[in-house]
């Protein structure tokens, strides 16, 4: 029976006799009124003889059953409208994608029947759901609302650096149902191909755009190359573009990335570098002056000079800086010291025994521990960072190797002379490593503060080992050959290159 029907009850009580029809198997019920208990057949549950005895025998009662009839009808139709808004506003995004109406809703269980009951007010329960309303109509693939959706769906997965089938997890796809429940999630291999692909042709379009909108007021550019080896040995060079536009604004595009069939030798990489600029035609252009940025690797630096495309080369400082501190802490006595701290911090993160010990005896000595920092070779000032947490651990350490009988841990603890040594270190490092992140920026130019921030360094060590009388001869030494490291690298502090020596002066104007 129909839900608007339901108030028929307010004025007839069902009669438990039920008789069943032998052919048909269908039911009849009895049903008696609350005014003058006549006693009226209900054939199949249907209501329309209680109605009319209603309308016959009393007006009264049947004008008040029609005006509550008819008050249902018109809440359900306003709870189906506000029903078929809140689906469209949850099915735009939050606001990303724009707010789409549908002409035809389909709509279910607004007639269904609900299964007669003995008690009157049963009847007058209405339970109503969003899946009692409306059943979620999907977009059309090929609608505007749905191509927006598999673009940010793409672009998220490759701004995050995820994989494509993230999408296929049940937490992400109770997100985006959630966000956008008429949304048709894509697999992983159609936001791969055929979307991936996509993006990559507008993004490159656009870059081209912007390219020769821009380029053409430059007088110089500068670019930016890089050579490595996959896990699976395939080698692979990029290209990434920077330039100051009319503007005063800092650009930075990546161009390319090319993977090689053969070793990454000089004139492949030189091969691979003037094909990546030469697919733009605006900077090919002879009277551009193209400087490339490096590292001090002999197949790069032979590439960029071979490279007809490019007409000067400088090599990248934060990589010669670190190339400087892997060597001075890769030899010598503080090299025994460094592979100390490297395997306490190695076991600190396979032991949680090991390390919950530590923790624990500097929690009672009132330090706040922290885990140590396992350094990476291809991490830069990993290795500061290493010195830093071994320094903030110091009590906690030295409690352990004093009082522990857990040898294998106690003999990777430093000695009171190593702690010296890391002591007098870590301040230099941590320089270093302050110097490094500001030279590696992506936002603002830095060549200018390199000499004054060389020269800095230099003076760090010179002290050290000059005035510091009761200072550690490890860490002396250690400073002694990162002065000869770094001359050797960077003659001078700098002062042979013009470059650096332009812009100090401009910066000093």
């Amino acid at each position: 029976m129909s839900q608007v029907n339901n108030a028929i009850w307010n004025y007839f009580t069902k009669l438990p006799e039920v008789t069943v029809n032998s052919d048909t198997k269908k039911k009849t019920y009895k049903s008696s009124c609350n005014q003058c208990q006549a006693v009226l057949t209900c054939c199949h549950g249907s209501t329309s003889g209680m109605s009319k005895h209603l309308r016959s025998q009393h007006p009264i009662q049947a004008k008040a059953y029609i005006k509550a009839k008819n008050d249902k009808v018109v809440q359900l139709a306003a709870d189906r409208e506000e029903v078929e808004k809140e689906l469209d506003r949850s099915s735009s995004l939050r606001g990303f994608f724009p707010a789409t109406t549908t002409s035809k809703k389909r709509l279910d269980n607004l007639s269904k029947k609900s299964p007669p009951s003995s008690q009157q007010g049963d009847h007058e329960k209405l339970q109503v759901t969003l899946d009692e309303y409306v059943k979620i109509t999907k977009w059309d693939s090929q609608s505007s609302c749905q191509l927006d959706f598999d673009t940010v769906l793409t672009l998220a997965c490759i701004m995050s650096n995820l994989p494509f089938n993230i999408v296929e997890t049940p937490g992400m796809k109770l997100l985006l149902n959630y966000l956008a429940p008429k949304a048709i999630i894509k697999t992983p291999k159609t936001l791969a191909t055929t979307k991936l692909d996509m993006i990559h042709r507008n993004v490159e379009k656009a870059i081209t755009n912007q390219l020769e909108e821009e380029v053409p007021e430059c007088e110089s550019v500068a670019f930016t190359s890089d050579g490595w080896t996959a896990k699976n040995g395939d080698p692979f060079e990029s290209l990434t573009l920077h330039y100051i536009n009319s503007d005063f604004e800092l650009k930075k595009y990546s161009l390319d990335c090319q993977a090689h069939l053969n070793r990454k030798t000089g004139p492949l990489l030189a091969k691979g570098l003037d094909t990546m600029i030469s697919k733009y035609e605006v900077l090919a252009r002879p009277d551009l002056e193209r400087t490339c940025v490096t590292d001090g690797a002999a197949n790069m630096k032979a590439a960029v000079s071979l490279a007809t495309l490019l007409d000067k080369q400088l090599v990248c400082v934060d990589h010669m800086l670190n190339n400087c501190l892997k060597d001075t802490l890769g030899n010598g006595e503080v090299k025994v010291i460094v592979d100390k701290c490297k395997r306490l911090a190695q076991r600190t993160h396979q032991s949680t025994k090991d390390w919950y010990e530590i923790k624990q005896e500097c929690e009672s000595l009132g330090c706040n521990p922290i885990k140590l920092i396992q350094p990476v070779q291809t991490r830069w000032n990993s290795n500061a960072m290493l010195f830093k947490s071994v320094l903030r651990n110091e009590q906690g350490l030295k409690s352990v190797r004093d009082n522990s009988l857990n040898a294998n841990l106690t003999i990777l603890i430093p000695s009171d002379e190593d702690f010296q040594v890391i002591a007098e270190l870590h301040p230099f490092l941590a320089k270093c490593q302050e110097y490094s992140e500001i030279w590696s920026s992506d936002k603002t130019p830095t060549v200018h503060k390199i000499q004054q921030h060389l020269f800095s360094l230099i003076t760090m060590c010179h002290r050290t080992v000059t005035q510091n009388t009761s200072g550690s001869r490890i860490a002396k030494d250690a400073m002694t050959r990162f002065i000869e490291y770094l001359e050797t690298r960077i003659p001078n502090k700098g002062t042979e290159v013009n470059d650096f020596n332009l812009a100090s002066v401009d910066e000093d104007a």
